[in-house]
């Protein structure tokens, strides 16, 4: 799509009506959740209810963010106050310094003058170091994820808003089939964490065409050119390679599973809390909680049973345990054997009938 003054506005209609989608599903949610109904999300964290919401805008002075924010803008600032590229909201700035490049700061300056500019509040949080042999990546996101929620309890803001778009969904889905994980998909709505991403069906080249028609200045991270990280592998090099090899819309078509597999990922994980919760008349793991579990297994396809397990065991492991470790687990559950062991030097142990975790005995 070129874009021009239409296009702009086309592109600011399409972020406002994502995000106001996105913010009606979180307060929906927690609505049905207060009213004792299921929830469509496991929420960690409440959205908060307010006539013109306040939004944490997650800004980290690369071409993404910054297109979010100036688009943003442009949907708060309109004069036009029943057109659909007008959504009332108070804007908040996050920016993370990491400290992991020499540019670092050089970015936080950046983001100062650029709120500055259109005298928006900016909240900065300055990282220590990651403890030796942690994955960076990880360590990264959490810490982001930890300061923007912080900063939304504190200033009771809806919700977080970040600039993830639809190339990452694509890249994401590449990423986890090679890593022969779970092929989710960001979600556009994140229910535990209190964010929605408006920019998930706007591609990034869209964003890039935006920034340059308006003159907007962003600075490019050097370690998105980094081929020793597994997403710029598959950005860089495999990505041109299929477009090139299949075609440009071989790209839309990986697109639309992701989301197909997103839209899949949530009715599985729908389905499985309406058998946990139909054994939660039982004490937890105990005998009885097991043989209600065993019954109500036995009612549904392999498919559903070994995510009904990793759902199940996500609060005792803290990560999800994949299929192959959730078969193995349903294993022990229908007493096909005694013990199986996860990652992290942990075990799932049946004794007596009941179920145990704990750690591996040296």
């Amino acid at each position: 799509m070129a874009i021009n003054e239409t296009g702009e506005s086309e592109l600011a209609a399409r972020v406002g009506l994502a995000l106001q989608a996105g913010v009606s599903e979180l307060l929906t949610s927690n609505n049905n959740s207060s009213a004792g109904e299921p929830s469509t999300g496991t929420s960690a964290s409440t959205p908060v209810i307010s006539p013109v919401p306040t939004v944490v805008v997650a800004l980290s002075g690369g071409a993404d963010s910054v297109a979010l924010l100036h688009l943003l803008l442009l949907l708060r600032d309109s004069r036009r106050p029943h057109d659909s590229r007008k959504f009332e909201c108070a804007l908040l700035v996050a920016h993370v310094n990491h400290k992991l490049r020499e540019s670092s700061d050089r970015d936080e300056e950046f983001c100062r003058q650029l709120c500055a500019t259109y005298g928006l509040p900016l909240f900065v949080e300055t990282l220590d170091a990651p403890v030796t042999g942690e994955n960076v990546e990880q360590w990264g996101r959490a810490s982001r994820y930890r300061f923007f929620n912080k900063l939304r309890s504190e200033h009771s803001a809806t919700c977080i808003v970040t600039a993830h778009h639809a190339d990452d969904v694509v890249e994401t889905l590449l990423m986890r089939l090679l890593a022969n994980k779970e092929p989710r998909s960001i979600l556009r709505v994140d229910f535990e964490r209190c964010v929605v991403r408006p920019l998930l069906e706007i591609r990034h080249e869209e964003l890039l065409e935006f920034l340059e028609v308006r003159s907007l200045k962003f600075f490019h991270d050097e370690t998105n050119d980094d081929r020793s990280y597994t997403r710029n592998r598959v950005r860089h090099s495999l990505m041109p390679l299929l477009e090139k090899e299949f075609g440009t819309s071989s790209w839309r078509s990986l697109f639309e599973r992701a989301l197909a597999l997103a839209d899949d990922s949530d009715t599985f994980a729908s389905l499985a809390d309406q058998i946990l919760e139909g054994c939660s008349g039982e004490p937890y793991l105990s005998a009885a909680w097991l043989k209600r579990m065993r019954e109500e297994l036995l009612k549904v396809p392999l498919g559903l049973q070994w995510r009904v397990v990793e759902r199940c065991m996500h609060p005792h492991l803290k990560y999800r345990l994949g299929r192959e470790k959730a078969l193995e687990v349903l294993r022990v559950w229908k007493g096909l054997q005694v013990a199986a062991q996860l990652p992290g030097a942990t075990e799932v142990r049946r004794s007596a009938g009941a179920l145990t975790v704990c750690p591996i005995a040296p």
